[in-house]
C-alpha cells in the first residue's frame, strides 16, 4: 500500500496512473487491472491497450471491501479527527456554513448528511469552529 502525497481533485487517480505506467514499463507483460467506479480510467486503460499492454477497468460495489471491524463509534472519532486534520491543513476556509457543510461533504463523502451535520455541531460544540452573525471563524 501506498499513501497518496497531497490532496487535490484527482490526486489519486493520478498516483494510480503513474504507478500502473511504472509497472508496465518495467514489466511489461503484467496483467493490470484498476479497482474504480470512475470511468475516468478508461481512457488510459483503452490507451495502454491499444500499446499491447493487458489492462482493465473493474467497477466493484462499495461493500466488495468491508470494514475491518470498525465499530459505529469509532469512525465516527476517526471522521472528526479526519475534518480536524483537513481543516488546519486549508488555506482558505469556508466562511459560511454552506460552505463548511460542502467541505464536510467533500472530505466525508461516505458519511450522511445527519453525521456531517452532528459532526459540524461537534465542531462548534468543542470550539474548533465559532459562529457569529453568519461567519464561521476557525481557532483551531
Amino acid at each position: 500500500m501506498r499513501r497518496v502525497a497531497g490532496q487535490g481533485t484527482n490526486a489519486l487517480d493520478f498516483h494510480i496512473a503513474f504507478y500502473l505506467g511504472r509497472e508496465l514499463a518495467v514489466r511489461p507483460q503484467t496483467e493490470c487491472a484498476v479497482l474504480s467506479k470512475d470511468t475516468g480510467f478508461d481512457p488510459l486503460v483503452r490507451h495502454l491497450a491499444g500499446l499491447g499492454h493487458g489492462c482493465r477497468r473493474v467497477s466493484l460495489p462499495r461493500d466488495a471491501f468491508p470494514s475491518a471491524g470498525k465499530s459505529a463509534k469509532t469512525s465516527k472519532m476517526d471522521s472528526y479527527g479526519r475534518v480536524l486534520e483537513l481543516l488546519g491543513k486549508e488555506k482558505h476556509r469556508p466562511r459560511k456554513r454552506t460552505g463548511l457543510v460542502g467541505k464536510l461533504k467533500s472530505y466525508l463523502p461516505q458519511v450522511s448528511a445527519k453525521e456531517r451535520e452532528d459532526l459540524l455541531v461537534r465542531l462548534v460544540s468543542e470550539g474548533k469552529v465559532t459562529e457569529r452573525d453568519g461567519q464561521l471563524g476557525y481557532p483551531l
